[in-house]
């Protein structure tokens, strides 16, 4: 599987699937946590939160994109608000 930004593990975190949580790294110099995705995975019946660091709108588009690309998987982007 070919990922479109890098992407991991924060280590010594646990997520709902109790595996460490995922990270997206995108292309912005500062490293703040711009986002999550909440991502359903109907065929291996969890959900799953995902961070989104230093990534552009494009980015987060394509982080969507990349997730919604199975009839059995669906995801929701939570922006983080500044101001």
């Amino acid at each position: 599987m070919v990922y479109p930004l890098d992407y991991g593990y924060l280590k010594g975190t646990s997520g709902g699937d109790g595996n460490e949580l995922d990270v997206w790294r995108g292309t912005c110099p500062e490293a703040n946590l711009d986002a999550i995705v909440c991502t359903v995975d109907l065929l291996k019946g969890d959900v799953e939160v995902k961070l989104l660091v230093g990534c552009t709108d494009e980015e987060k588009t394509e982080i969507c994109d990349f997730h919604n690309g199975s009839e059995y998987m669906a995801v929701t982007l939570l922006k983080r608000m500044v101001g």
